[in-house]
């Protein structure tokens, strides 16, 4: 696994120096605007780099006999498709409407080949409303150097420990989780503030409807390793989803692009995506991880540490709302 992983990483690496090279003759830079938090033309869409790496881990997996998801071929096809999607957007800004129709298609198809009793029948129109929510929740979060990268190498580390090191050993969700957590490591090096690279829509999309389908496994393995996955999730799930309810009670339209959410009202208070970095980093380590360990552990518990696990991020929001 420490080869793959390593492999991994190496082979993101490089995929992402050659997308540095080619990606400014393609126009795919994001100039500095209104709502940004960078003050430099940056390189976009490098994302589509980490879901290649991505999938070549995911690859390597099947080859071996690992199956990382339910029909891992398919659900990599789908994610690289939501990544050339992503991509197009980056350059050309595509509606909302088309972008929309194509979360619901991916989530539809993740959704159909689960094997897990937990999403059949009228629950799997639940359960494709939720994905398409994350997909378009870690789209939102990604707005700040560093920030949904690193949010999303805690989740699949924290998931690949609870699931290597946990009570119910879970071979294939630790394996997914590596490979996911070894692409965006490789990752981190070029967007930690300041950021050289952006993932863009085509990181964000696919890598958000990873994380989702990584939930998705994670129910499936077992419930509490599924709890454990909301709670190292919450921080995204409760600025994303606050902040979005908040604005439609505004009369403010979801889907205008906007700098409304607390990690971007904190990041203009502090003027530092580092600070905000360090927060986020430091509110897993000292809250969300343990709450998801003592979740696995104690399986009674689990519920009330769901609930436990939003505090930091109801607090955070609360803050950012009365200080800006």
């Amino acid at each position: 696994m420490l080869l793959l992983c390593g492999s991994v990483f190496a082979v993101t690496l490089i995929l992402l120096l050659g997308y540095g090279v080619v990606a400014p003759r393609f126009g795919l830079i994001d100039s500095p605007n209104a709502r940004s938090q960078h003050r430099h033309p940056t390189v976009v869409g490098a994302g589509f780099a980490v879901v290649m790496g991505i999938t070549g881990g995911v690859l390597a997996l099947e080859s071996v006999g690992i199956h990382p998801w339910p029909q891992s071929q398919l659900l990599i096809v789908v994610a690289l498709l939501l990544s050339t999607v992503g991509l197009v957007d980056d350059r050309f800004h595509l509606p909302v409407c088309w972008r929309l129709l194509v979360f619901f298609a991916a989530a539809v198809a993740a959704v159909g080949v689960q094997s897990n009793p937990l999403v059949m029948g009228w629950m799997s129109v639940f359960v494709v409303v939720a994905l398409v929510w994350v997909i378009n929740l870690f789209n939102f979060m990604d707005g700040l150097d560093g920030f949904a990268t690193l949010q999303a190498l805690n989740v699949a580390i924290g998931m690949g420990l609870l699931a290597f090191f946990g009570p119910v050993a879970a071979t294939d969700l630790a394996a997914a989780s590596a490979v996911l957590a070894s692409a965006l490591a490789a990752f981190l090096c070029f967007n930690w503030p300041p950021a050289r690279m952006f993932m863009g829509d085509a990181g964000s999309i696919a890598i958000g409807f990873l994380l989702g389908v990584l939930g998705l496994k994670a129910f499936e393995e077992n419930l509490v390793l599924g709890l454990a996955w909301v709670i190292l999730m919450m921080p995204f799930l409760v600025d994303a989803t606050a902040t979005l309810f908040l604005r439609l009670s505004q009369g403010l339209m979801p889907h205008i692009a906007h700098a409304d959410h607390a990690y971007q009202r904190l990041a203009r208070r502090t003027d530092s995506p580092l600070l905000v970095n360090i927060g986020l980093q430091l509110m897993h380590l000292c809250f969300q991880f343990p709450c998801a360990v003592v979740a696995v552990i104690k399986p009674e518990w689990a519920p009330f540490l769901v609930i436990l696990a939003t505090v930091p991020s109801l607090v955070l929001l609360a803050y950012t709302r009365r200080s800006t």
